[in-house]
């Protein structure tokens, strides 16, 4: 019989850290047949407790900030707002017939104060649909899957078939190294009172496990369809970048002179239609191998070939047609030789003042320059290692080692932009074309690029990541009087390979938001090759507190991003970010749980730059948990 894995006994420590206690489960038998269901409501509210930093907020929208693209969360939620206010639904059912059973999860949430939401950077307008979707109204069946156990050759076997979560590796916090099977749901961990089983999201997929001896296991498992990485959507408290996320429709260029609420169409990068991968070529294989002599150390063998479940950003070029309808504007206004004025309108550099009403109106009528989709590249190979172990001195260690190949990386956005922008100059003609190069920095990708064609906006480099992870479990004798006090510390790199220097060509990096290379624009602040920081949980156990039927659990988590930003958007670390959150846990029974909790997002980087996009969004929050 297999020992369980260490990973998930680290895991089971990080869920008790944040869910209220299992209550006992409604059974009920139907012949040789059991049913189980575990119900779980909870309520919660969450509220911006900092005001906005007005370095992330665009200059056309009352800040000080260089870009419009980053801002519309940050404008829908003043200090004091609430900021989530979910109801939730989980109930998990579990029907066992001998060795044979199927499970589902059904999950549902409304937050009324999202779903009905008007949008202040969106001048009063309804959030759509998928919007709502996505993070404030839904109900979902999570996992499906049947499972069955068998004996081949006095082998055990177990296969499912399914929707389903499956945890490889031995990451607990740091994200991106073996445990890439399935994705994560970004809106479910800002709620007050999340839970684990709520972020990560299923896959369906084919699964097995086999015990070749009582040491060895063999598994693996064959994708059967994608799915992605669910981020903040457009508009909500910690959506970054608003073109990207679910229901962002558009990039803006870099005037910054327009309030968004009065920005022509002319100043847009329209959003066409995502790139998705297609839905087969996922497969993995994990040989794990217990050695009994070595403290019964655990060792793990991976290998997987999946598709990328973020997206990359790619472009097409300014059409000729959307060239002359700039270039009409400014014939028919300034009067200027022809071109000019239409590279100046393009490049964002005229102020509303200096155009007749006619120019803005025409401005109007521009369906966009170029365009912008989001893709998911395809067969990423990931192979890694990992250990667990128990030590003499009462320290559970577990790490691993992933080498990434093939992994896409985002170039910055601004070499995107200006190389989209290149056939300004075949097409303005010699004075327009002069006022290009006086006017367009020279971007990284060169001017190659023909009148509304696609170009890619990313490339591929191998990754390699390191993690190491400790957990102590102290007993009654701790210095704090607890039943007992957990300490987890995780420690974890990143290194890209051959990754091109940032002269010659930058990746994105959080806060650029100005074109690199340009006089007063420091290459200091895109991606590096490489970063690390490390992630710390700790928590205290007081069963039967002060002697009556509730059990208390103060916790404190503590990330902190100490050195460098790897390229995106696989990236574990932004340099200086640091993040902090007390929770107090009161649990009656196993039945009712209450928590009161505050985070902090701080460090901005070198300089005080904003390259931690989230440093304004401190929240306080408080969620109740009924299980039954």
């Amino acid at each position: 019989m297999r020992k369980p894995s260490k990973r998930r006994a680290a895991c089971a420590l990080i869920a008790a850290a944040t869910a209220a206690a299992p209550a006992q489960a409604y059974e009920a038998r139907f012949g040789d047949a059991t049913l189980q269901v575990d119900t779980l409501l909870t309520a919660g509210v969450a509220v911006r407790v900092q005001d906005r930093d007005p370095g992330l907020v665009s200059r056309g929208n009352g800040g000080t900030g260089l870009s419009s693209n980053i801002d519309d969360g940050n404008l829908n939620y003043d200090r004091g707002d609430i900021s989530y206010a979910p109801i939730q639904f989980n109930q998990d059912l579990n029907l066992n017939w001998g060795d044979a059973g199927a499970f589902l999860r059904v999950y549902g949430y409304y937050d009324p104060v999202n779903a009905e939401f008007d949008e202040a950077a969106l001048n009063g307008r309804r959030r759509g649909d998928n919007v709502v979707e996505a993070y404030a109204a839904d109900l979902r069946l999570l996992d499906w899957y049947g499972y069955a156990n068998f004996e081949v050759a006095e082998m055990p076997l177990t296969v499912r078939l399914g929707n389903q979560v499956i945890s490889w590796g031995e990451s607990t916090f740091i994200q991106f190294g073996i445990n890439s099977v399935n994705t994560y749901d970004l809106t479910k961990l800002r709620y007050p009172g999340s839970e684990l089983k709520n972020v990560f999201v299923p896959v369906p997929l084919a699964y097995a496990q086999l015990g070749i001896t009582d040491e060895i296991s063999l598994e693996a498992f064959y994708q059967l369809g994608n799915e992605k990485v669910v981020a903040d959507p457009q508009g909500s408290l910690f959506g970054q970048v608003d073109g990207l996320s679910i229901g962002g429709e558009f990039l803006i260029l870099e005037s910054a002179f327009f309030e968004q609420n009065d920005l022509p169409d002319g100043y847009r990068i329209f959003r066409r239609p995502d790139r998705d991968a297609r839905a087969d070529g996922q497969f993995g294989f994990a040989l794990t191998r217990i050695v009994p002599d070595w403290n019964s150390m655990e060792f793990g063998l991976f290998f997987m070939n999946i598709h990328s479940s973020l997206p990359l950003t790619s472009g097409y070029a300014l059409s000729e047609a959307q060239w002359q309808q700039y270039n009409e504007i400014g014939a028919t206004g300034l009067q200027d030789p022809t071109g000019l004025t239409g590279v100046l309108l393009v490049r964002g550099l005229l102020e509303p003042q200096s155009l007749t009403p006619g120019q803005v109106e025409k401005l109007r009528g521009i369906h966009g320059v170029g365009g912008y989709r989001l893709e998911y590249p395809e067969d990423i190979q990931v192979t890694g290692i990992s250990f667990n172990t128990d030590t003499p001195l009462g320290v559970a260690l577990q790490g691993e080692f992933s080498w990434r190949h093939g992994q896409p990386f985002q170039i910055d956005d601004y070499e995107l932009v200006y190389h989209g922008l290149a056939p300004v100059a075949q097409l303005a003609g010699p004075v327009g074309g002069t006022a290009f190069s006086m006017f367009f920095p020279d971007n990284q990708l060169g001017q190659d690029v023909a009148p509304g064609s696609y170009f890619q906006g990313w490339r591929r480099m191998d990754m390699l990541q390191w993690q190491l992870t400790g957990t102590y479990l102290w007993g009654p004798d701790n210095p704090f009087f607890a039943d007992q006090w957990t300490i987890l510390l995780e420690v974890g790199a990143t290194r890209i390979l051959d990754m091109p220097g940032k002269d010659e060509l930058r990746f994105e990096g959080p806060g650029t938001f100005q074109k690199g290379g340009t006089e007063g624009v420091s290459n200091d602040y895109y991606s590096e090759d490489f970063g690390w920081g490390y992630r710390l949980l700790t928590f205290l156990n007081y069963s039967n507190f002060l002697g009556s039927s509730w059990n208390f659990s103060p916790t404190l988590t503590f990330f902190h991003d100490v050195n460098g930003t790897p390229a995106g958007p696989a990236r574990s670390f932004i340099e200086d970010s640091m993040q902090a959150q007390l929770s107090l846990r009161f649990d009656y029974l196993g039945r009712w749980a209450f928590d009161l909790s505050y985070i902090s997002f701080f460090g901005v980087g070198p300089d005080y730059r904003n390259t931690n996009l989230i440093h304004d969004r401190d929240s306080a929050a408080f969620s109740v948990k009924y299980a039954f």
